[in-house]
């Protein structure tokens, strides 16, 4: 039998009254006016008055202060009682009543009544609200596991025993019991909960490796599934994984395979890729089933047209069809029989009268196991909650009239368009089929950073003219490899760069269709986002897409002016109703804080990762409190093919840095190969680290799709070991002097992912110190004493640093007075230089360097695409840096800067 809920019945004390002070004195008067009652009822003859029997004394003001029931004081009880009669013993909780008797019989002789509202707890389990009666406690103490809450002061017991409990209430003698009972509704769909089978103990059949990826709280979903019969809705704030926790749940009911997956067109390919990632079965028996024939290449996975005349089979291990389809083959999908389905967005089927919504419930209905996957579960829209239950409880939730007059009441535009008993339904459905958790619940689960790829379905239509494009540039790659003058080459060179072009302006319009097809499930989810693109084209569609959705949003791309920037910005950041925030790349992905937004869209790629990162961190930023996710829409046999290649070039072979004057650009391998083969997985090239500083083998899998996971996140803090070696890079040894400064800065230097660690850790490391040591210093004058910044600031340290005398590895002691040359004054010393070598003038690239040499200080050297002074400025708060040097404290953030020295030198010594 499945469980309901969770506990909460338990663990209270009977006599857990908590009386107050204002409590005790009521209890009291309580008591004055008993006596008062007994002592009329027994001297009909007195003369005293009616309206209070009392002496005088006890009806002074004063008389509650001394009154020998609160005093508690034996012989003043005793005289009490000598005067007036025996005091009757009353409990604290018949304050809530005190017109009530506790005898079964009042003063005319009927019997006494009681009230009992039964009502469904926010726990799950029952609880029982009713003012005091001894009687009635009696009775729920023969209700099996009930139990008293003293501090919500209710009876609690599990919805297996309310019958029980019904049962009685109304065999209590000597007294009539108005049961206000749970409504039938909700009785229905506790016991249908309660009749699920409980299939935890298959938990175990989720392969090793998914399992041990998924983050607290997603086993926790998926047991949640498991305990109520796999019939379930699992509501979940957009970013949280739910699509994994599907395919878990899918894993463990292997026996009931083939499975059927529905979702909205534009994630059809995401769903095929994230299965065959996850669960590493062939793509060949990934079916998906797609409305016309066509299209971009579909990732190897097997395809059935809807539009095909005669039958088709739909015979993959999953089958994977979008909402739109299902009118289509409807017939076909239930004579299949599928035992798992999984609706993927299932506010999509929200209202009743949509043919979609028609013929989909009969499959959900007949399947034995059903996943309903939506971050917008309409919680204060109930109406619109009714059918997602009719598909998962068809036997309950039978009558829309019932559950209308119930939950639907009080709407203005129309029938059933209101909310009523909000509290009783959302508690129902956590009782029964629904698992919601918000990011704010689970944050400390969560990485500060994660990367996903959702790849589109581009129509026939828009992939015509970008096939022939490409074949075109196939053409003057042949040509340019078999030409033998410098002129003809030189002309082969203008048309391939204009070729590329063409396909990247191309590309951006081919793709606008399915960006906002994509775009309309984010609007669903009602979260604040960012969405990045490159072309004009792509902006304002997006732009009059959201104005036509009535999505409030802002805009910011190159032809914003400067004040209507910071408007919008602020605007964005402090108004709720504004949802979305239009950006271009370049103009709105530097010097703006939009961390209002935890997701961040890309609908286009740029050419430089830089730019990417920097428009990611747009909101991964200080003042984020919430786990970034970021979606990265690419579509195959487009530019984004090209693209993803280059930007891999860039990020991993930081010999062959493309940035605009690149003398080849080699586009064989994204033609030789399937496109979803190459295209390798953003966090494999674009993340700055990962979570272990162990190496860990990159996931590769045909369809190119990485689903976060907590081995996948952004740790900022990596050491640069792992980066460095994957790159074989060479970093100047920490102990030799260099022999030729000029050749090292051009040949060995540090970008790309080795960058991105080393300058994380260092401006991590400085956050953390300056938090912890500043001790009220201005910023400037802190900066000061942790860095030699600009050129000069070096120069002059190093200089009056002692030459030929090795500093150590932590560099915590300072330099002796004696060391120092003549008529310097003494100066912290250097623990290392970093040098942004994108500009490679000579006094740069000799004279630092082989300065630092004679004073063995290790010279980090960065390139980043002439874009290193400009991150090196943001280590020291400064707006751009060609050289800034660690000065010696024993800080953290020399211990910072001792870790990558360490992995340099390792690095150095392999090599």
């Amino acid at each position: 039998m499945a469980g309901l809920g969770g506990g909460g019945w338990g663990g209270y004390d009977d006599d857990d009254w908590g009386l107050s002070a204002e409590q005790l004195d009521q209890l009291e008067r309580d008591a004055y006016r008993k006596l008062a009652e007994r002592k009329a009822s027994s001297s009909a003859a007195s003369t005293a008055p009616a309206t209070s029997p009392l002496p005088s004394s006890a009806r002074a003001p004063g008389a509650a202060a001394y009154s020998p029931i609160k005093n508690g004081h034996p012989a003043s009880r005793a005289s009490l009682e000598s005067r007036f009669g025996k005091v009757e013993s009353l409990s604290p909780s018949r304050l809530n009543q005190p017109n009530v008797s506790g005898n079964a019989v009042n003063s005319q002789g009927n019997l006494s009544k009681a009230s009992v509202h039964l009502f469904l707890h926010s726990t799950g389990v029952i609880a029982a609200k009713f003012q005091y009666h001894q009687k009635l406690v009696d009775a729920f103490h023969k209700v099996p596991r009930a139990s008293w809450n003293g501090k919500e002061r209710v009876w609690m017991f599990p919805p297996s025993s309310l019958s029980k409990a019904e049962e009685v209430l109304n065999a209590i003698p000597g007294i009539v019991v108005e049961v206000q009972k749970v409504d039938p509704l909700v009785k229905r769909a506790l016991s249908a909960a309660l009749a699920a089978r409980d299939l935890r103990d298959l938990y175990d059949k989720i392969p090793a490796d998914v399992e041990s990826k998924l983050m607290p709280f997603q086993r926790e979903g998926v047991r949640f599934a498991l305990q109520h019969g796999a019939r379930i809705l699992i509501a979940d704030e957009m970013g949280l994984g739910k699509t994994l926790q599907a395919i878990a749940v899918a894993s463990c009911l292997h026996d009931a395979w083939p499975v059927l997956v529905i979702s909205p067109s534009s994630l059809r390919l995401h769903w095929a890729s994230m299965i065959q990632h996850w669960l590493n079965i062939p793509t060949e028996d990934i079916l998906v089933v797609l409305p016309q024939m066509g299209g971009s290449n579909k990732t190897g996975f097997r395809l059935v047209y809807s539009n095909t005349k005669g039958d088709f089979h739909l015979d993959g291990v999953f089958n994977v069809i979008s909402y739109d389809v299902v009118p289509k083959i409807q017939s076909t999908l239930l004579d299949l029989d599928f035992r798992i389905v999984i609706a993927d967005e299932s506010h999509f089927l929200k209202n009743a009268q949509a043919k979609r919504t028609i013929t989909s419930l009969p499959i959900l209905q007949k399947a034995q196991y059903v996943v309903l996957l939506s971050g917008t579960p309409a919680l204060s829209r109930p109406i619109e909650l009714f059918t997602q239950l009719q598909a998962l409880y068809p036997t309950v939730y039978k009558n829309v009239n019932e559950y209308g007059d119930r939950y639907c009441k009080g709407g203005f535009f129309g029938m059933y368009q209101g909310a009523s008993n909000h509290e009783e339904l959302h508690n129902l459905m956590k009782a029964t089929v629904m698992i919601r958790r918000l990011k704010k619940d689970v944050l400390s689960q969560l990485p500060v950073k994660r990367r996903q790829q959702v790849f589109l379905d581009l129509s026939e239509k828009e992939m015509r003219h970008i096939r022939a494009l490409f074949l075109e540039l196939e053409a003057v790659k042949i040509k340019f490899q078999s030409c033998d003058s410098k002129e003809t080459m030189d002309s082969l060179k203008f048309a391939q760069k204009n070729l590329i072009n063409k396909i990247y302006n191309d590309s951006a319009e081919a793709k606008i269709p399915a960006v906002l097809d994509y775009l309309g499930t984010v609007i669903e989810a009602d979260c604040k986002f960012l969405i990045f693109a490159h072309h004009q084209s792509m902006i304002e569609a997006i732009h009059k897409y959201l104005l036509k959705k009535k999505v409030k949003c802002i805009r910011i791309d190159g032809q914003t002016p400067v004040a209507v920037r910071q408007t919008s910005v602020t605007d964005f950041q402090n108004k709720d109703d504004i949802k979305a925030a239009v950006l271009s790349i370049k103009a709105g992905g530097v010097g703006l804080t939009l961390t209002a937004a935890s997701t961040v869209i890309f609908a286009e790629l740029s050419w430089t990762p830089g730019d990417i990162i920097q428009a990611e961190d747009r909101a991964h930023r200080i003042g984020q409190v919430s786990s970034v996710n970021i979606y990265y829409l690419l579509a195959n046999d487009t530019v984004d093919d090209i693209i993803w290649d280059v930007v891999q070039g860039k990020l991993e072979n930081l010999g062959q840095m493309l940035d605009g004057q690149e003398k080849t650009l080699d586009v064989s391998q994204s033609e030789s190969r399937p496109s979803p083969s190459k295209q390798k997985t953003l966090d494999s090239y674009l993340k700055r680290c990962s979570n272990s500083t162990d190496s860990q083998p990159e996931a590769k899998n045909p369809s190119g799709v990485q689903v976060s996971s907590p081995a996948g996140c952004c740790d900022p803090l990596l050491g640069a070991h792992e980066a460095m070696s994957r790159k074989n890079l060479s970093p100047m040894a920490t102990t030799a002097p260099l022999k030729d400064a000029e050749q090292a800065i051009t040949s060995d230097y540090i970008g790309g992912d080795a960058l991105d660690d080393l300058l994380s850790k260092l401006i991590r490391s400085v956050e953390v110190a300056k938090a912890s040591s500043r001790d009220g210093l201005p910023e400037k004058i802190w900066m000061k004493r942790q860095f030699a910044v600009g050129v000069n600031d070096v120069t002059r340290v190093l200089e009056r640093m002692p030459a030929a005398v090795a500093t150590a590895a932590s560099h915590s002691d300072h330099c002796s007075s004696k060391a120092m040359c003549k008529g310097k004054a003494p100066s912290v010393p250097l623990q290392v230089v970093l040098v942004a070598a994108d500009c490679n003038p000579k006094w740069l690239t000799k004279h630092i360097p082989t300065l630092a040499s004679t004073r063995q200080v290790p010279v980090l050297c960065l390139k980043d695409n002439k874009g290193s002074s400009l991150r090196l400025g943001q280590v020291v708060n400064v707006r751009t840096a060609l050289a800034i040097g660690v000065k010696a404290r024993g800080s953290i953030i020399n211990k910072a800067i001792d870790q990558v020295l360490k992995t340099a030198d390792q690095v150095a010594d392999e090599s």
